[in-house]
């Protein structure tokens, strides 16, 4: 499990990576192509397709990382008990929803798989953008479970 985690973290790292300077150049080559008045729309297109790749990577990484705002009022005035009762209420609550958009998801790739939409510019099928959602609620109900289990496991929250 550890040497998947040391895999998983690997990856996640350089997509971060790949992305974040993926986006970065198709900002700057609209940017150049603005101030030249040179019009090209495929470089609009892509960064907001990586803009929305890449906000659901961040929500994925401050999921594994426990790092969501949060109020932590509660956890104060609880103590370490509550904390430990709020970690789970908060795991569970965030797994359930991750499997209902897992499911909607799901669904509705299963539709765009009928229809065979692309995007306007860069013709791209729209199924792969519309994975990033899906993606992110495996992995993060992988990741939410797995913290689950160490949290019971140890009767510790970190």
């Amino acid at each position: 499990m550890k040497k998947f985690d040391d895999v998983l973290k690997f990856i996640e790292k350089w997509i971060g990576i790949i992305l974040m300077f993926a986006m970065l150049l198709s900002i700057t080559l609209q940017i150049v192509f603005r101030w030249t008045k040179t019009q090209v729309a495929w470089t609009e297109e892509l960064a907001r397709y990586l803009f929305v790749v890449v906000t659901y990577y961040g929500a994925l990484y401050a999921t594994r990382n426990h790092s969501h705002l949060k109020v932590e009022l509660l956890e104060t005035l609880t103590g370490k008990k509550g904390k430990f009762v709020l970690r789970l209420i908060t795991n569970i609550s965030s797994i359930i929803f991750y499997i209902f958009l897992t499911k909607i998801m799901a669904d509705y790739l299963k539709y765009l798989t009928r229809i065979k939409q692309t995007s306007a510019v860069l013709k791209l099928d729209i199924r792969i953008i519309y994975m990033a959602p899906l993606v992110f609620a495996i992995v993060g109900i992988y990741e939410l479970a797995k913290d689950t289990i160490l949290v019971i496991k140890t009767k510790e929250v970190n």
